[in-house]
C-alpha cells in the first residue's frame, strides 16, 4: 500500500467523507471512510497523481466501482483462507 503524506491525506480526507456520506445517502450504510481510502490506494492510484487529481478521483467514484471491487476482494480471502486439510465435510 502507497504511503501518503499527511498533508496529501489531510487535503484529501474532505472529498472522502463527502463521498462516504453519500454512499450512506444512497443507503449503503456499512461502507467506511477507512474502506473508501484502502480501494483507492489498491485499486484506483497506481500511478504518481497530483493531490488534484487524487481529489477528482475520489469524486468520480460509484457504488459499482466501489462494490466490484469488494467482491473480487472477498473472493480472493476466501480462496485463500480456505483449509485445504479439512475436506471431511465435503465427502
Amino acid at each position: 500500500m502507497k504511503t501518503m503524506e499527511v498533508w496529501e491525506r489531510w487535503q484529501l480526507r474532505r472529498g472522502m467523507k463527502q463521498k462516504t456520506k453519500e454512499f450512506h445517502r444512497l443507503g449503503y450504510l456499512n461502507m467506511t471512510e477507512a474502506e473508501l481510502w484502502e480501494y483507492m490506494q489498491e485499486k484506483v492510484w497506481h500511478h504518481d497523481w497530483s493531490t488534484k487529481e487524487k481529489r477528482q478521483s475520489v469524486m468520480t467514484i460509484t457504488p459499482n466501482d466501489f462494490f466490484d471491487y469488494q467482491r473480487v476482494k472477498a473472493q480472493v480471502k476466501d480462496v485463500l483462507s480456505f483449509d485445504w486439510e479439512d475436506i471431511d465435510d465435503l465427502l
